[in-house]
């Protein structure tokens, strides 16, 4: 495992541990900014001293007021800059010659200039700047308050920490898990990240043993070999990060730019690469919260499916409902399951998974915990969900069903197998005062509220590549053999690749593709074919720079002698003037078309993407997305989360395909990607022709775009 890297870490400490802070800009006007943190600041015993600066002010708070940063008597530990963008860069730059370690930088509207000079300081001094357009911070262990929230009415020390660009959403984020009872140990809002990032928090809160879980709010990502290095350390220490990434909509990816000038890429590839790095993707920040508070007490599974203990058979078929609705698995429960489950629920009872545990369940809860320890044990089942709410007033039969559940499940897991356990009420409700009393007395329960959220977050944790789950990080990131040949051979073409430029360097990853080959003219094409018969035949335009080139008349098909292909290839001649050549090839006739490619995404990398070929991949659009380097097992899941699963399997007595032959390309693909996604766009091929099993797998046509020569080097 990497080590932390200072001083990064070290100055994320002195953000959020300072002996002392200064407010410059400091006012006692009502309702103000300034005097809002300094009644924070009071309110929650920060026992630091704290000096307020204002070259106007000689008197604020009762106490001397500086007129800058240089002037206190001793150096401020940290430093909240609340003035305009004109005036805050050189009032950071005082604080880091007087010897401040820290400043969080609220001002907005800092040009581009300014920006440079703000980062030049914290390269410089070391010093840790937070912002600039930031709300403030909360370190509940250091009882320090920074943010402008009215609204706070306790801070909760927890396993807990929050991070995001927006002060808005991590301040709402952090109220709502204190609210539900949930310990919140630090919350940064990181504003422009001009010069700490989400990373280096990420790397902090990963080296800090009481911190179990981290919730992020991802506008963008800056630096994404930074960003996914911090969450493979987070991973690595058995912790998780819990991700609410906007960039859905064009609108909200154009919207993350202007707020903080950076970019956002794909929510879809965003998704596939950080469930490779232990990220545990949400749609909402209500779904975050429930996140937060299952991981802060349950320990995230390492493998399987889902399992469900019911206690009414609506639930069940609502879990059901979810499962399909989320993409999440549910697990098949072996007959010895089964027949375990049957003794505990009678024979008149349905086993299944979900379990409606009927009047057995209802009855007694030893039966579920019974129930539980049943389908945990099964080798399919990697994690449990248990119908029960959260109380909300005093009930003592439920009261000890609950105690029994905490004495059961030890740490969040079954006894026997090990097995990750967390309960779920029907719907969201309001936690009361009794619920976070009866919550902090049960520490080994985690109170989901909702069907739909259990569902979706239990297939989301299992969706993490199991490697994480002990130290080392993704065991599959490293550069092939064949990374240096295919650079050489990218060298050696020009810019812009035709299709057999594309199919050449394929090639050198073990895709395979029909006999062809490229020819000068209609004569050429049909002596090649005269070599190669019986047909049929095809002939292609080569032209660089011309990606549809069935769109362009450029692509004959079913050519059955050379004098077809003759006839052929003088016609996409005269369609084409100033064409490359014509490529000539043996038809494959049969097979099923899959469409597998890599895109480039701006945010997080290449990205590689399965789902049937040809014309089908535009009608329907049923891509499922993976991260470069992909195992088979992942590139094989892949193929099943797409209408091409059951198509290859041979769907309703169809011969199906080359499976084991599909899952070999959609790994070379991968491979390709992480070897040379810094020097490609793109890669495709489509069609992938699936011949039937046994017969493998070849790339009809194939595109390849590359970065710009200078943007690649």
């Amino acid at each position: 495992m990497a080590e932390f890297s200072p001083p990064r870490t070290g100055a994320v400490d002195a953000l959020l541990h300072p002996s002392s802070i200064a407010i410059v800009g400091a006012s006692e006007r009502p309702g103000g900014w300034p005097q809002r943190i300094r009644d924070n600041l009071r309110r929650f015993g920060y026992a630091g001293v704290v000096h307020p600066v204002n070259p106007n002010r000689e008197i604020v708070w009762g106490d001397i007021c500086y007129a800058s940063p240089s002037d206190l008597p001793e150096p401020a530990d940290h430093l909240i800059v609340l003035i305009p963008a004109k005036h805050a860069v050189e009032a950071v730059r005082q604080g880091a010659r007087a010897g401040s370690r820290s400043a969080t930088v609220f001002s907005s509207g800092l040009d581009a200039d300014q920006l440079a000079e703000l980062r030049a300081i914290a390269d410089e001094t070391g010093m840790a700047i937070s912002g600039p357009n930031c709300l403030g911070n909360i370190s509940a262990v250091a009882r320090m308050v920074t943010t402008t929230d009215s609204r706070l009415d306790k801070i909760k020390d927890g396993p807990v920490a929050v991070v995001g660009q927006s002060g808005g959403v991590v301040t709402a984020l952090h109220r709502a898990l204190v609210s539900r009872g949930v310990g919140v140990r630090y919350m940064v809002s990181s504003g422009n990240e001009t010069a700490l990032t989400t990373a280096d928090y990420i790397r902090y809160f990963a080296a800090d043993d009481q911190v179990r879980v981290v919730a992020a709010f991802v506008e963008s990502v800056r630096d994404r070999d930074a960003f996914f290095a911090a969450c493979d350390e987070l991973a690595a220490r058995g912790k998780r990060l819990v991700a609410l990434k906007v960039g859905r909509s064009e609108a909200s990816r154009l919207a993350a730019a202007s707020h903080t000038g950076a970019l956002a890429g794909s929510f879809a590839a965003f998704t596939a690469v950080a469930a490779a790095h232990g990220v545990v993707v949400v749609p909402s920040l209500d779904v975050a919260v429930e996140a937060c508070e299952l991981l802060s007490r349950v320990p995230a599974p390492s493998g399987g499916s889902v399992g469900v203990v019911a206690v009414s058979g609506g639930v069940r078929e609502l879990a059901l409902d979810s499962a399909a609705l989320h993409g999440v698995e549910l697990a098949s429960l072996a007959e010895a399951t089964q027949e375990r489950i049957s003794k505990i629920i009678g024979p008149d009872m349905e086993v299944s998974n979900p379990l409606d545990s009927g009047y057995a369940g209802l009855s007694d809860p030893a039966n579920l915990v019974a129930c539980v320890e049943a389908m945990a044990d099964d080798p399919a089942v990697g994690m449990v969900l248990l119908q029960e709410e959260l109380l909300g007033v005093r009930a003592p039969h439920k009261e000890r069903a609950l105690r029994l559940f905490d004495d059961s499940f030890p740490g969040g897991r079954t006894v026997g197998a090990q097995v990750p356990v967390a309960l779920f009420s029907m719907t969201s409700t309001n936690v009361t005062e009794i619920g976070r009393e009866i919550r902090d007395s049960l520490p080994n329960l985690a109170f989901v509220q909702g069907i739909d959220n259990a569902v979706a977050i239990a297939g989301a944790l299992l969706s993490v590549r199991p490697h994480l789950t002990a130290p080392g990080g993704p065991a599959s990131a490293t550069t092939s053999a064949t990374a240096d040949p295919a650079r050489s051979l990218l060298r050696e073409l020009p810019e812009v690749l035709t299709e057999a430029d594309a199919k050449r360097l394929l090639a050198l990853y073990g895709v395979t593709a029909p006999e062809e080959a490229v020819v000068a003219s209609p004569e050429e094409a049909a002596a090649w074919a005269s070599g190669h018969g019986p047909g049929p035949f095809v002939v292609k335009v080569v032209a660089s720079g011309l990606h549809h080139k069935s769109e362009s008349g450029g692509v004959r098909l079913g050519l059955v002698d050379p004098e077809a292909v003759a006839s052929a290839a003088a016609e996409v001649v005269a369609k084409h003037p100033g064409l490359d050549g014509l490529l000539v090839a043996k038809q494959v006739v049969g097979g099923i078309e899959l469409i597998v490619g890599f895109q480039n995404d701006r945010e997080v990398g290449p990205v590689v993407a399965v789902g049937l070929g040809g014309t089908a991949v535009e009608l329907y659009g049923d891509l499922s997305l993976l991260p470069a380097r992909c195992t088979p097992q992942e590139a094989r899941a892949a193929l099943d989360k797409t209408a091409a699963g059951p198509v290859l399997a041979g769907w309703r007595g169809a011969a199906g395909g080359d499976v084991d032959a599909a899952v070999d390309v959609i790994c070379a693909m991968a491979q390709l990607a992480g070897d040379l996604g810094d020097e490609l766009e793109s890669v495709e091929i489509n069609p992938l022709v699936v011949l039937p099993p046994g017969q493998g797998a070849m790339a009809l046509d194939a595109l390849c775009l590359g970065l710009p020569r200078e943007a690649a080097s």
